[in-house]
């Protein structure tokens, strides 16, 4: 969830600062993608290609690269591919209010799509970390399930972000004292995508992913706990209010999920 920033996210920050742009800022490349794969196929797609004929008129390199951009950004915009993701982050607005931008960076493969915080950020928005956004372009033609995955790492960050759950992201947690990684990890990060889904389904804004899905994850990670696994389940996706450390012990005592209180 935390990291360096990229040579491309540096850049795309650096271009936000240079035109004092909105808090949302897309990597071009993406833009570019995301674009291909939209008219890819469609009505528009002609009207497009030929524009995208007209950039190479333009005199030099430089000039046609601006053109392209151009025209890249203009029909993002007008296709409204854009819109799902705003109207998540419209919705976290404790995200935004604790952070100093957003960034769209391209994902290559289905694991790599997440939201990530990166804490260096330049003035001047100094101790307000950068959210990036990663995303297949062609996760953009299925706004439903990018939707789900959106608020999903979003309440993610949204915990991160806040004190009162108490995120570490210390990785000596999860190992022995030899420094092998332990099983802590993978019930830590079950426990918490289960808090998250529950939490959603109780705001009405849907799971991550579908819910049987998510119960056979968490019953095969927590298969010690059979035939109460599924009960331990309903624990955690109906909790109250967890922080990190209770997830941490959680993920050490497995037992003790089903002492967890579970009404809302």
């Amino acid at each position: 969830m935390q990291g360096t920033l990229t040579p491309e996210i540096e850049s795309a920050i650096a271009a936000q600062e240079r035109c004092g742009s909105s808090y949302v800022q897309c990597d071009p490349q993406l833009i570019e993608l995301t674009v291909h794969a939209a008219v890819r196929g469609a009505a528009l797609e002609h009207e497009y290609q030929d524009a995208r004929e007209a950039c190479y008129e333009s005199p030099d390199s430089e000039a046609r690269e601006r053109a392209f951009v151009a025209l890249n950004q203009e029909w993002f915009a007008r296709l409204c591919l854009a819109a799902p993701v705003l109207k998540v982050i419209e919705e976290c607005p404790d995200v935004s209010a604790r952070t100093a931008r957003c960034i769209l960076a391209p994902a290559y493969r289905a694991r790599d799509e997440c939201a990530e915080l990166y804490g260096h950020t330049p003035l001047p928005c100094a101790g307000k970390p950068t959210m990036v956004i990663r995303l297949r372009p062609e996760s953009f033609a299925r706004p439903d399930e990018m939707t789900g995955l959106l608020r999903h790492e979003l309440m993610h960050i949204s915990d991160i972000l806040d004190p009162a759950f108490g995120y570490d992201p210390s990785p000596q947690q999860f190992l022995h004292d030899d420094g092998v990684p332990t099983v802590l990890r993978d019930r830590y990060r079950v426990l918490w995508d289960t808090y998250i889904d529950g939490r959603l389904v109780q705001e009405g804004r849907g799971a991550g992913i579908p819910y049987e899905r998510r119960r056979t994850e968490f019953c095969l990670v927590f298969k010690m706990l059979d035939p109460l696994n599924i009960a331990a389940f309903d624990k955690v996706f109906g909790a109250v209010e967890l922080t990190h450390r209770q997830i941490l012990e959680l993920s050490r005592s497995p037992r003790a999920i089903l002492e967890i209180d579970a009404e809302r």
